[in-house]
């Protein structure tokens, strides 16, 4: 068996352990048992229970890219981020039960909590890069903070949500996205470090000496 045959098995046996019992209850022996393996066979690509949940992100992170619309430098920022978050929820469909019994268990600290456990910052950051957005430095980080958070609150849309066409959640997505938007363009008047404007937006220049004396 191949590494990734092997933490595919290992995601798999997690996640329908996590729906049935809760992520605090099982343990990584309990995975390795499900799964049909022995820590010789599986520890080169997962030493513990969070290297799975490692590897359940980044087969998260792959699924969304493939779904996703092919990216276009003419779209608004905002509807790229709205389609792959979206394409992300898509991905996490088998996975539902699981979800909600992880962020039923990270309710003191939701943001902290579920985003350590889900990896969030590096998945969030991703999102932002495939956007077209950078997501380094001090106005990077504030961005992927701020999409953690947004993310988080339409992940728990997300999972009240049993409609087919996910209306309610596409709703809290793009009313999340709205105000961040309109808080970007807010905080753009003073310090410009957190924003996510449209590519063609020119910066703006600061009045002259001489038009103020006008």
């Amino acid at each position: 068996m191949n590494d990734t045959a092997t933490m595919d098995k290992l995601i798999d046996s997690a996640m329908a352990l996590v729906a049935e019992r809760g992520w605090q209850a099982t343990s990584y022996t309990d995975i390795l048992q499900a799964a049909g393996l022995v820590y010789r066979d599986a520890y080169k690509v997962a030493r513990d229970k969070q290297d799975v949940m490692r590897g359940f992100a980044d087969r998260m992170d792959a699924s969304m890219l493939q779904d996703a619309e092919a990216y276009n430098p003419q779209t608004p920022v905002r509807e790229l981020l709205f389609d792959l978050i979206m394409a992300r929820f898509d991905a996490l469909t088998d996975y539902k039960s699981a979800m909600a019994r992880l962020v039923d268990e990270q309710q003191r600290a939701p943001l902290d909590a579920i985003g350590t456990l889900l990896r969030l910052d590096r998945s969030m950051a991703l999102v932002l890069e495939a956007a077209g957005e950078t997501s380094t430095g001090f106005a990077g980080q504030l961005r992927v903070k701020a999409l953690m958070a947004l993310y988080v609150r339409c992940l728990r849309a997300w999972l009240k949500d049993e409609s087919e066409d996910l209306g309610p959640t596409m709703k809290t997505l793009d009313e999340s996205l709205a105000q961040a938007e309109r808080a970007a363009d807010f905080l753009a008047k003073g310090p410009r470090a957190f924003r996510w404007p449209s590519r063609d937006a020119e910066a703006e220049t600061a009045p002259s000496d001489q038009d103020e004396a006008a």
